[in-house]
């Protein structure tokens, strides 16, 4: 797949048809056009303070990001340069990721976790005002249960500022206030997980009729995230009353990746049409 830059996350899908994980509409540029005037910002973003260095080496930091994240999704991640096919240069992330399988949008929550690698290191070690110069892009393989791999299935990088400032809230008192938001679109929570490769980026679970959802998905998503962003990421899954997920989605909030996967023949318009 053609690796682009990325500005703003759009998500974009068909009622009823089937949705791949990379099948999103993102604001792009490839190097020599010109950029934006200024990063986006979905969060406030805090002034450097004088002296402010990046926190050392970005291997080191990648390690520690790691452990922070669920063992087993991410096989293997390296940085290295950038591949010579891209028009630009500069740190790029390799990661394998443990996929069931590459179809049903069983590959985003695995490539969630990816892209909240990928932003936490650029925040980490970024010296400037934009993460895509710390991590100026990455590509994401898939490893499926019987060994074999399929080469990317993801990867990028938005325009996105440095020094997002996101919530400070605990785990548990994130875990009420998502509650009561699923609450109020009548889903019934399953599992909330918080995850934090730096701050905290929420794994949602929940279930819950898809006709009462109609038209209704982006607004979830965004009383989800709060206005502006609370967290640096969310990963959010919908199944029916038989336990079959009917939408997964995710967003990443400092590399500007939005994944969405819908069940097709699912005959309701979930509001998934822009975002």
């Amino acid at each position: 797949m053609s690796l682009t830059r990325r500005t703003f996350i759009v998500i974009v899908a068909t009622a009823g048809a089937v949705v791949a994980s990379t099948a999103v509409a993102f604001a792009v540029r490839t190097d020599p056009a010109p950029r934006p005037d200024a990063p986006l910002a979905y969060a406030p973003t805090s002034p450097p303070r004088a002296g402010d260095q990046p926190s050392g080496d970005a291997d080191a930091v990648l390690a520690a990001v790691l452990t922070r994240l669920d063992p087993g999704v991410i096989v293997s991640a390296r940085l290295g340069q950038a591949p010579s096919a891209q028009d630009w240069q500069g740190r790029w992330l390799y990661a394998t990721l443990n996929v069931p399988k590459v179809a049903d949008g069983l590959e985003i929550e695995p490539e969630w976790e990816a892209d909240l690698a990928q932003g936490a290191v650029a925040e980490a070690v970024a010296s400037g005002a934009d993460l895509a110069d710390a991590v100026v892009g990455s590509t994401f393989d898939a490893r499926l249960p019987d060994g074999t791999t399929v080469p990317g299935i993801g990867g990028g990088a938005g325009e996105i500022a440095t020094h997002q400032v996101f919530s400070d809230a605990t785990d548990a008192e994130i875990t009420a206030s998502l509650e009561a938001t699923l609450r109020g679109y009548g889903l019934m929570p399953i599992q909330i997980t918080v995850l934090r490769p730096l701050g905290p980026a929420p794994r949602i679970v929940a279930s819950g009729d898809p006709a009462a959802l109609a038209g209704s998905a982006e607004r979830l998503r965004r009383a989800l995230t709060g206005d502006p962003v609370q967290y640096e990421g969310l990963y959010l899954e919908l199944r029916d009353r038989s336990g079959a997920a009917y939408l997964r989605m995710s967003a990443s909030y400092r590399t500007s990746a939005g994944r969405l996967w819908v069940r097709p023949g699912l005959g309701v318009d979930l509001g998934t049409a822009h975002g």
